[in-house]
């Protein structure tokens, strides 16, 4: 390395150096026992209005929607909190509350495992992000057929289209999420409309891959303006609601009671019981 080199080296600041000292944060600040700004407002005088679904979004994106568009997205939340105790992470709820663990420790449990890749918060991420790709490539001219053969010659599949446990038939959370739709005369934006286009584009393909929650629950976010980030952060409690009522019904059965399983209900195939030798 030349002197010149290593001179400048030492003399470039370190990229952590801006970040030293006190916290730079746009987005608030506490001071208890007076107020507490939230992104420029006073939390408890200027935003005592808003539903904890608008202040969350509000913290999101920065941008106040109207009522009609937040009950659309509240309706993407609430129609995919399914009680339902086989589900993956509904398990671990289950089965925290059979333990007798805290609320907190079971529904914090149960959410960071919702982000899984085959059905949980990843497949949004990616169904969000192909969406937002591939609209940004048809703005520049491409063509759709093409992107869809680049994606699935590079994936083998695109997240957001195909519902492996129920293949034959609409996903049963979409009817429900278009209902809000209609009712609200909230239109269907381009991101929507491209969801649309890709099915079509699919079944010329001969692949039978209806949209799934994944596909709309990004686009409807997308098309009000949400960045592919913003609509993870949204997303990331949306089948919460599903969860505490799972845990609590653990608790009134007795401990260890969720899922038992007797010995003679293992079917072994292993070895045969073998004797030690203590000599």
């Amino acid at each position: 390395m030349t002197q010149a080199r290593e001179e400048t080296l030492m003399n470039k600041p370190h990229p952590l150096e801006h970040y030293c000292g006190a916290m730079k944060t746009a987005m608030g600040q506490a001071f208890p026992g007076e107020r507490t700004v939230f992104r420029g407002y006073d939390l408890h005088q200027d935003l005592s209005e808003m539903t904890w679904l608008e202040l969350h979004l509000f913290g999101i994106t920065g941008k106040r929607f109207n009522k009609h568009e937040l009950r659309l997205l509240d309706m993407i939340w609430q129609v995919t909190s399914y009680p339902e105790p086989r589900i993956w992470n509904n398990r671990i709820a289950a089965l925290a509350g059979s333990a007798r663990a805290t609320s907190t420790q079971a529904l914090s449990a149960a959410s960071a495992v919702t982000e899984a890749q085959l059905f949980g918060l990843q497949v949004q991420h990616m169904c969000a992000d192909f969406l937002n790709r591939t609209q940004q490539k048809i703005d520049l001219g491409q063509n759709l057929d093409e992107i869809i053969q680049s994606e699935i010659s590079m994936h083998k599949y695109i997240k957001g289209f195909g519902r492996p446990i129920a293949a034959d038939v609409q996903d049963e959370r979409i009817p429900a999420i278009f209902k809000v739709l209609n009712e609200e005369g909230l239109p269907q934006g381009k991101y929507t409309q491209l969801v649309f286009e890709v099915e079509t584009e699919l079944r010329r393909r001969g692949m039978n891959l209806r949209p799934n929650y994944a596909a709309f629950a990004s686009s409807l976010p997308m098309d009000l303006g949400m960045t592919v980030k913003q609509v993870v952060c949204y997303l990331y409690n949306v089948v919460l609601a599903g969860m505490p009522p799972i845990y609590l019904e653990a608790l009134e059965r007795p401990e260890g009671a969720t899922f038992p399983l007797k010995c003679s209900q293992v079917n072994y195939s292993g070895h045969k019981a073998r004797k030690w030798d203590t000599t």
